[in-house]
């Protein structure tokens, strides 16, 4: 038996075909755990369902393969090149996604082990902290624009900048939306350091970790982010499907003997191309290659596409690094070992929050609380991955 299934956020379409492509049963089931259990029992002996990439699938995933459902996952933009309708209702969606399921045209998305999934979900987490910090330092920075305040700070949130911040005279309003966002920072600030030792728990004694850090720029933090994003390695067949991944190749448009090159597509992976970007004014700095690469396309097409071609050459050294397991050429060993005693510094940091937040005081009723991340630590145990300094 097919099943498609069209998800959306309170209902499921669901369309049922059999073996010779013809409708059994076409319905709607909330989504929620007493719609899908209904659906358990609907086809009690599975079944092979196909849903597309959006939501929670990979929450619907997880249940119904513990069900017994052989579950493919829909690449989005494959299936709406495939099938087009001038007509899309979701009946329409759930039955064409069985068809396509049925006929073997279906074009499936990588499934991440539910490992990679819960690493994915901290370090998404870590990155929209630093993007909210930094929305949050913007917002005094137009404060203070907007009152002719000025400074001579190089960080103005540093020891001398905060504490120019708290003394700076203000009308009674400003002073009190200034102190407000001062406080929302430092709570930002807070979640950012728990977070960021979490991550660097899951990162000690991580072999592809330590190996990344062998990268000048890359730190715990950022190696993560390039390992998770990434997934499992060797389902790219070379570095350009990876690069293609990345979303930094360029757009091609080719007629008859016509061939232009447009700007990257921007497509795939948006947080690791973020990263690599983010980390190819670094890496270019000990890496006579990439360093060449960035002094010729700057001379004739600018800096920032400079530093794309450099983000792409370097995810090109991270591909064989991973898939390999092959050491980085232009070790700074000096650097290397700083950046693993900075990570298994930061883990320490990490375990001693987590022995204080569990600890109970001698003679006391009080219960033991719990830390945001603990459940976490518990359920995935010494995962091995990567951090960075961005924020």
């Amino acid at each position: 038996m097919y099943i498609g299934i069209d998800l959306h956020k309170a209902y499921a379409v669901v369309t049922a075909l059999d073996d010779c492509g013809q409708e059994i049963l076409t319905t709607r089931f909330r989504n929620n755990l007493e719609g899908w259990e209904e659906l358990h029992e609907t086809f009690p002996e599975g079944g092979h369902v196909v849903i597309e990439a959006t939501l929670n699938h990979m929450e619907v995933l997880d249940l119904l393969e513990d069900w017994g459902f052989e579950v493919s996952v829909a690449h989005c933009q494959g299936v709406r090149a495939i099938a087009t309708s001038k007509t899309k209702t979701d009946k329409i969606d759930s039955h064409v996604l069985a068809k396509l399921l049925q006929s073997d045209f279906l074009p499936t998305a990588y499934v991440p082990t539910k490992q990679i999934r819960e690493m994915r979900e901290l370090l998404r987490h870590r990155i929209q902290l630093g993007r909210d910090a930094a929305q949050v330092k913007n917002r005094i920075h137009a404060l203070l624009s907007k009152k002719w305040k000025t400074h001579g700070f190089s960080d103005l949130f540093g020891k001398k900048g905060r504490q120019f911040l708290t003394s700076l005279e203000l009308p009674a309003i400003s002073r009190h939306v200034l102190d407000s966002l001062l406080r929302a920072l430092d709570m930002i600030n807070q979640e950012i350091s728990f977070t960021q030792s979490l991550v660097a728990k899951y990162s000690v004694e991580d072999d592809d970790i330590e190996r990344l850090l062998q990268i000048r720029g890359i730190d715990f933090y950022s190696a993560q982010i390039i390992k998770n994003e990434i997934g499992d390695i060797h389902r790219f067949p070379s570095h350009r499907q990876l690069a293609s991944y990345a979303g930094i190749v360029p757009t091609v448009r080719n007629s008859a003997d016509k061939i232009r090159h447009g700007h990257i597509t921007k497509e795939g992976n948006r947080n690791l191309r973020w990263i690599l970007v983010e980390l190819a004014t670094r890496a270019k700095d000990d890496n006579p290659k990439l360093a060449k690469i960035h002094t010729r396309l700057s001379k004739r097409r600018g800096k920032m596409i400079a530093k794309v071609a450099v983000a792409r050459h370097l995810l090109r050294i991270i591909y064989y690094m991973l898939r390999d397991k092959t050491d980085y050429h232009y070790i700074d060993e000096s650097l290397y070992e700083n950046k693993k005693k900075r990570l298994y510094s930061i883990a320490r940091l990490h375990d001693r929050r987590f022995k204080e937040a569990t600890m109970t005081p001698p003679d006391s009723d009080r219960p033991v609380r719990s830390l945001p991340g603990m459940e976490m630590v518990n359920k995935v145990g010494n995962m091995g991955e990567w951090v960075t300094s961005f924020s």
